[in-house]
């Protein structure tokens, strides 16, 4: 899985210490065990501590998922996975 969680990568992020509920997060830097994620969408119950944390939480890469994004051709019934 670590091959798949390069800088720029979108995931789902499990809760963490900091945040109560799951949430959308960019990577910004993968290190040996840990992920840096920008976090992109959250739940409005954890808003203040998104505020605190500036945005960017560290959690350890069992943590994270990365998300499969599917393009749809706006032409045709037709997708294509990317």
């Amino acid at each position: 899985m670590t091959a798949t969680l390069g800088q720029g990568s979108i995931v789902r992020c499990s809760k963490c210490d900091d945040l109560q509920k799951p949430f959308l997060g960019k990577v910004l830097e993968h290190l040996a065990h840990h992920v840096i994620v920008q976090i992109i969408n959250f739940d409005p119950i954890d808003r203040y501590m998104v505020d605190v944390l500036d945005g960017q939480v560290t959690l350890k890469t069992e943590q994270v998922r990365p998300l499969r994004m599917i393009k749809i051709n706006p032409r045709s019934e037709r997708t294509s996975r990317g």
